[in-house]
């Protein structure tokens, strides 16, 4: 238990505990992350549907949401931040039977600070080393990033991952940002040596339309996984399809 007079706590800097446990890559000092084993996901359940959280055998738990949803007042970066035991309780029950997790999405944007954009990649990089030391869970690394300028640093400290999501959900429905992402998972796929599988997160029914822009990585080996979703199910319905597995 910490000490309640603990001046990284009073300072909103506990996270020293979390990036003291691993080392440090890249100009800005990103956590080191991987994940070393190449998982299965059949389902990824968001953060506000905890009641499906174990709805398949391989559920994935993501954090694919509005940012409010998972790091408002109380949430990741705030608890990690002030070692709050009660908070730290409280993603402990909530996660105590989830299988894997999918490193946080913390929104990125074209048009804000680029010291932000740095800032959220950097916590999505904590908040996984913290789920992986505090939660003891596997955790699939996340990559994104708003544009061409943080492809390098996006990379920085997952070098030895053999696994890595994506969210396709917004830059699916998107002509500005796909180019921008199809060019993303061409700079990963060359990148990441190790890498074996990709999670996507879509709301898309269509599985050829995700395995096209994944082309790069089907063509160097790379498995593709579209796990099911809630999203995905109902817009299959909507499209008029009878099967939903």
């Amino acid at each position: 238990m910490k000490n309640v007079h603990d001046l990284k706590y009073r300072l909103l800097h506990g996270e020293t505990d979390v990036t003291n446990l691993t080392h440090k890559i890249g100009a800005y000092d990103l956590p080191y992350v991987k994940c070393s084993k190449d998982i299965d996901v059949d389902f990824i359940a968001l953060y506000g549907e905890p009641g499906i959280y174990q709805k398949t055998e391989n559920t994935a738990v993501g954090f694919f949401q509005y940012d409010c949803d998972f790091n408002g007042t109380c949430g990741l970066e705030y608890t990690i931040r002030s070692g709050d035991e009660q908070l730290k309780n409280f993603y402990a029950e909530r996660f105590k039977d989830t299988k894997y997790l999918i490193a946080p999405d913390f929104s990125l944007l074209g048009d804000i600070q680029g010291i932000e954009n740095l800032h959220y990649q950097n916590w999505s990089r904590i908040s996984a080393v913290w789920m992986v030391t505090e939660l003891h869970k596997p955790v699939i690394p996340l990559v994104t990033a708003p544009n061409e300028k943080y492809f390098k640093t996006m990379l920085e400290g997952m070098e030895d991952t053999f696994i890595v999501a994506f969210n396709l959900k917004g830059p699916l429905g998107d002509a500005a940002q796909l180019p921008i992402f199809r060019d993303m998972v061409k700079y990963a796929v060359s990148q990441l040596s190790e890498l074996k599988s990709i999670v996507v997160y879509t709301a898309s029914p269509d599985n050829e339309k995700v395995y096209e822009i994944f082309e790069p990585a089907i063509i160097r080996g790379i498995r593709i996984q579209i796990p099911e979703n809630t999203l995905r199910e109902r817009n299959r319905l909507k499209r008029g399809d009878c099967y939903v597995k």
